[in-house]
């Protein structure tokens, strides 16, 4: 069982399922869609990679791409929370370890500060792509979730979230699915990780279908898209 929070309320989910709720270097992975079907506005590029200013409160920007993608519409990578090698074949060979450890075990080994945010050596954004890049915090995810509008498109060939800042600035997040021996729900569901774990096992995820949108705890040895975040 899954804790989602969705308007500032608690609710149960099971995963995985299809979703009912209310509330950039290729990799190999799939490459779906056509990026006439997913407009965004392109502000700037940082350290090789571009990013939107969304006109959010806190000032955060927001990749167009998520790490190990192209365009906007490719899936790229999946990581297992805390882990920086991304799944590489579809047997799951390179799930991380840490799901294994308790939060206290993850402080203790240094992977998590006090407030259950990775440290960044286990940031895979962070990783990949340098300089201040780096994974969403739950806030942050809530901040995208509350302050824009978002517009499911369900093309022949790519599904996600068209998200718009209230400067009409835009992102679009694939639903890519996640993985474990194989990708599940990719076009129906989408699950991205954030930087944050609040409970054992698990970290907070962004997850969302065509019926809406909510933050989850997900288990930490799945694989998941990660969308960067830089300040």
């Amino acid at each position: 069982m899954k804790k989602a929070i969705l308007n500032g309320m608690l609710a149960i989910i099971t995963i995985p399922v299809i979703l009912s709720l209310s509330s950039c270097k290729t990799s190999g992975n799939t490459d779906k869609g056509n990026a006439d079907d997913t407009p965004q506005t392109v502000e700037r590029n940082y350290n090789g990679h571009e990013y939107v200013d969304l006109g959010l409160p806190s000032g955060i920007k927001w990749a167009t791409c998520n790490i190990g993608a192209t365009k906007p519409e490719e899936y790229g990578d999946y990581f297992s929370w805390g882990s920086t090698t991304p799944f590489i074949d579809e047997k799951g060979d390179n799930r991380c370890t840490i799901f294994k450890k308790s939060l206290s075990e993850l402080q203790a080994a240094g992977i998590i500060n006090e407030e259950g945010v990775l440290n960044p050596r286990y940031d895979a954004a962070r990783t990949h792509w340098g300089g201040t890049w780096r994974m969403p915090t739950h806030n942050e995810i809530y901040e995208l979730c509350e302050k824009c509008t978002w517009e499911w498109i369900d093309g022949d060939s790519i599904s996600g979230y068209k998200i718009t800042g209230k400067n009409g600035r835009s992102i679009f997040l694939p639903a890519a699915g996640h993985m474990m021996l194989h990708t599940y729900y990719d076009g129906i569901n989408g699950h991205y990780w954030s930087n944050t774990t609040i409970s054992d096992y698990h970290a907070i995820n962004l997850t969302f279908s065509e019926e809406g949108k909510a933050t989850i705890t997900f288990e930490a040895e799945y694989g998941c898209p990660i969308r960067a975040v830089s300040e």
